[in-house]
């Protein structure tokens, strides 16, 4: 059984028997992993501490071989435990959406360092105060982009009509195009995809280039905030095949913060 050292990020616990864990990590050098922590829930465990949600650790595990479906903790080494984001009721729920996006886009076991440095840096500036909402659609973007499914924000899936960035524009007179993973302007409207409007297309080709230190620079109104979750919940909901079940939990925590 091969001994495997990574940088991980803990996206997904739950209990199994009576004293173990089973964690599912996402690795810098290893990409999604499930593993059992043997005994991890008795008193005294050093795992009782480190294997808490969206903790970022140094892993030592060993791989699993068949027939056994997960691999075995061996040691852990927090390197940053993201406290805040477990105490305070919307970190939570952000922090408990992105990582569940993680585990569903990721099949399987391939590295991807930029999925990686994502994750980590989206619970850094989530920890750091940046804005949530914004924060969110900014991860949802370059997921996408990282998984190969990346929305065309410039031309009209159809017919490639140009378009111009205008934040004052909110009219909803454009839609986006599942079929072909962009935007369909006002002529080419099929009727089946999320309405949007020139402000918001703006919002995202910024969301889309800027670096996420500079996230929280954007100023918008609230009726834009709403119509661009609307429409990143529409297009990424329909990929992953189902709404993620915390979706339901971070709407509440965002209508009551």
């Amino acid at each position: 059984m091969a001994v495997r050292e990574t940088e991980a990020i803990v996206i997904r616990v739950r209990k199994w028997g009576e004293s173990n864990l089973i964690v599912t990590f996402y690795g810098r050098s290893c990409g999604k992993i499930t593993a059992i922590a043997w005994r991890a829930r008795k008193q005294g465990s050093p795992f009782n501490i480190n294997l808490e949600l969206f903790t970022y650790l140094h892993l030592t595990y060993y791989d699993k071989e068949p027939p056994r479906e997960l691999g075995i903790i061996n040691q852990t080494s927090v390197i940053k435990p993201f406290y805040e984001l477990r105490g305070n009721i919307l970190k939570l729920s952000v922090a408990s959406y992105l990582t569940e996006l993680v585990d569903m886009g990721v099949k399987g076991k391939e590295r991807n360092e930029s999925l990686f440095e994502l994750l980590l840096a989206t619970l850094h500036s989530l920890q750091n105060g940046c804005d949530p909402e914004l924060l969110i659609s900014f991860f949802e973007l370059h997921l996408l982009g990282i998984l190969g499914y990346r929305l065309r924000l410039n031309t009209c899936t159809s017919c490639q009509k140009e378009f111009i960035p205008d934040y004052s524009n909110t009219r909803k007179r454009l839609e986006i195009d599942l079929d072909c993973g962009g935007i369909s302007c006002t002529s080419c409207l099929k009727n089946n995809g999320a309405p949007i409007s020139y402000g918001i297309i703006a919002v995202m080709r910024y969301l889309e280039r800027t670096e996420i230190g500079r996230v929280g620079n954007l100023r918008i109104s609230q009726a834009m905030r709403e119509e661009l979750r609307k429409a990143m919940s529409f297009y990424v909901f329909h990929l992953l095949g189902k709404k993620p079940k915390s979706a339901d939990i971070l709407k509440k925590a965002i209508q009551n913060a």
